[in-house]
């Protein structure tokens, strides 16, 4: 089972957003990600409007290619957080030709998976919202087949309506990325919605969070973190797992307790 980390959890807290791409650190946080324990760099697009992200050029893949191969650390996944906007419902065809884009580039570096947050102004909230979503990876679909990539869809709908409604794709073509700290925030039973989607799962988002939806460091919040990992060790196939724990005031000494902190779950000896 591989643990990743999204990018800007292994430097400073942004002063910007929540998710911001490191623009001054990215190259030192395979480094990081290396020394902590992490397989893999989940890679971020914050914003598709800005053509300065690395791996939207052929220099900075191949600086990226470079950084993987000398740090052993992979980049198998993008999270892309720059469509949370909407423009992909609102038919924005600047933002559909950047999707597309990053496929070609998520193809040069081998990568599986792209995450597509359906939350906030991009939340599939009925019919009509699923059926511009439809025609959005539709789009997609023949250069994710091309290329071998899947979708990954991250929402906060109810586990039943997202299943019934991926369904309309084959399960290889478009998947779901699960945020277990997400689930608990908005009161759900994070293992229950597991066994509905099953087999569509992808990629596993990690963080903790109470039933208020405030963010904590791994083991402070509600998430029950033992009966995640119980339906993972009975699971069908190996889901990747990837964190998205805040930065809340030391990089390194919250990385590395996190990673331990999971590592300990992961092993012969743990409760399971």
């Amino acid at each position: 089972m591989s643990v990743g980390i999204i990018q800007g959890r292994l430097s400073n807290k942004s002063p910007e957003r929540l998710q911001s791409f490191p623009k001054k650190t990215w190259k030192e946080e395979f480094y990081r990600a290396r020394d902590i324990g992490f397989d893999t760099i989940e890679w971020l697009l914050d914003d598709y409007r800005e053509s300065n992200n690395p791996i939207l050029s052929e220099t900075g893949r191949r600086e990226i290619s470079q950084l993987v191969t000398d740090s052993g650390v992979s980049v198998r996944s993008v999270c892309a957080h720059a469509f949370i906007d909407g423009s992909l419902l609102r038919e924005d065809r600047d933002a559909l030709d950047s999707l597309v884009a990053l496929t070609v580039a998520c193809r040069c570096l081998g990568v599986e998976r792209i995450v597509l947050p359906v939350l906030e102004r991009s939340e599939i909230q009925d019919e009509e919202t699923w059926k511009a979503l439809f025609e959005v990876l539709k789009t997609v679909r023949e250069y994710c087949l091309t290329h071998d990539i899947s979708i990954a869809l991250e929402s906060d709908l109810d586990a039943e309506i997202l299943a019934r409604w991926i369904s309309d794709f084959p399960t290889t073509e478009v998947t779901t990325c699960y945020d277990i700290g997400n689930a608990v925030g908005r009161h759900a039973d994070p293992i229950q919605e597991l066994e509905i989607l099953s087999d569509l799962v992808s990629e596993i988002h990690i963080k903790d969070k109470t039933r208020a939806g405030i963010s904590h460091s791994l083991g402070q919040g509600d998430v029950n973190f033992i009966a995640l990992f119980e339906w993972l060790k009975n699971a069908d196939h190996n889901i990747p797992l990837v964190f998205e724990t805040p930065v809340f005031d030391d990089w390194e000494r919250e990385g590395s307790q996190n990673y331990q902190f999971i590592k300990q779950l992961m092993t012969p000896e743990s409760p399971l």
